[in-house]
């Protein structure tokens, strides 16, 4: 079988240098930007500036020269921030009274930002649009309760999907799957059949498979595949994970990696005409939290399930382990993100950043630092990276860095 990556996304009109929604433009992991640092001046990069925020995971979202975070207030208010990129200095929020708390609580999605609009979802399933221009909340709407669904153990996490004139979520209740929604309104477009499995705390992603435009979820029976324009169930792959966390990684040419942990494994499936095949499964590698990104033809992921500890891993298409770091360094349960052939990963116990290069050869670090102090062991936000500048975030701070050296 060749290998080739093929990705088209559908997400507007968008500055190349913006990261708008969660993993990315492309909902990849993977930035298009270069020219970027390969060592950094004085041991680490500059910290350009950092902002307070309440517990939590949920990443940052940059569109337009702001950067925008759901916070997560006092267990009793969902808050959306906006914060100039250059300074870090708040410009406005909105505020939603939303009592309650969870396991390991805080925020947990990304927003999805447009030019007109800021969309996010908050931890009870809270699904929220403000409109830019007048910064004031645009339609509200809940995927959990307004569809007969479940908030899991610990709370809605997905984050929503730009979709052309449209944002898709998955409530994945016993009567809605997934949903597309029309921006200016929050009205429904479609809605697909449920049944699919509870709400997982992945998010959707948009592929394209030859002509076929789709939108694939994963749930905790496995990943299902929808026609992108009508919600139309087209496939299915079995899957069972006990916490689906980390999004299915495109490989192209149909294919696609899944991976979970406490026993689940990872495993390649291709879609095909009639329906899907598998390509490999093994308990080699194992991932709770951070999405594999692909790149070259090989997947680089980091390995933890609680016991095992694999660190950053680099696996072949067909599932070989090319190498792993093991325990030095481990990086826990740190996410990762690539930009200009390297990778950039977080520790996810201790708030170190390490850039390494992305290939697979070995593991070739070239650079390590400390940017979050006081991170305790849950540094488990996403990372952006938009314009040079690279937004990380502990239970504290989200801090912002230059790695492009202006």
């Amino acid at each position: 079988m060749r290998w080739t990556l093929v990705l088209t996304v559908w997400v507007g009109s968008l500055c190349a240098a913006d990261w708008p929604q969660f993993l990315g433009p492309e909902r990849t992991g993977v930035s298009a930007e270069t020219g970027l640092l390969r060592a950094w001046p004085a041991g680490a990069p500059k910290m350009l500036w950092k902002f307070g925020l309440g517990v939590g995971f949920g990443g940052a979202a940059v569109e337009g020269g702001k950067a925008y975070v759901l916070d997560r207030v006092n267990h009793a208010q969902d808050v959306l921030r906006c914060l100039d990129l250059a300074t870090g200095k708040e410009e406005w929020n909105v505020s939603w009274d939303v009592a309650g708390k969870h396991d390991f609580p805080g925020s947990r999605s990304t927003p999805a930002v447009d030019a007109k609009h800021v969309f996010a979802i908050g931890p009870f399933g809270d699904f929220y649009c403000v409109d830019k221009a007048t910064r004031k909340p645009l339609w509200r709407q809940n995927i959990v309760k307004d569809h007969g669904g479940s908030v899991p153990n610990w709370g809605v996490s997905q984050s929503p999907l730009l979709y052309g004139d449209w944002v898709v979520v998955a409530p994945q209740s016993g009567s809605v799957g997934l949903m597309a929604v029309e921006k200016a309104t929050g009205k429904a477009v479609w809605k697909s059949p449920g049944g699919i499995g509870e709400m997982s705390y992945a998010s959707p992603l948009p592929v394209k498979i030859g002509a076929s435009e789709q939108i694939v979820q994963l749930t905790f029976d496995g990943p299902t595949g929808v026609e992108a324009r009508t919600g139309k169930p087209l496939w299915r792959f079995g899957f069972s994970g006990k916490w689906p966390i980390a999004n299915p990684t495109y490989l192209g040419n149909g294919v696609f990696f899944v991976v979970n942990a406490y026993g689940s494994g990872c495993a390649a499936f291709q879609v095909t005409p009639n329906g899907t095949q598998p390509v490999f499964k093994h308990l080699l590698c194992e991932t709770q939290i951070p999405t594999p990104v692909f790149h070259k033809g090989f997947i680089y992921t980091v390995g933890n399930n609680n016991k095992a500890r694999e660190g950053l891993m680099c696996l072949s298409p067909d599932g070989k382990v090319v190498w792993k770091t093991g325990r030095t360094p481990n990086f826990e349960r740190g996410n990762l993100l690539l930009a200009d052939g390297m990778l950039f990963v977080m520790g996810g116990d201790d708030g170190m950043l390490y850039l390494v290069e992305a290939s697979p050869q070995a593991y070739k670090e070239l650079a390590r630092a400390k940017v979050l102090e006081g991170a305790g062991k849950q540094v488990w936000g996403p990372i952006a990276l938009a314009d040079g500048h690279l937004l990380v975030r502990d239970q504290h701070e989200l801090r912002c860095f230059d790695v492009k050296g202006r």
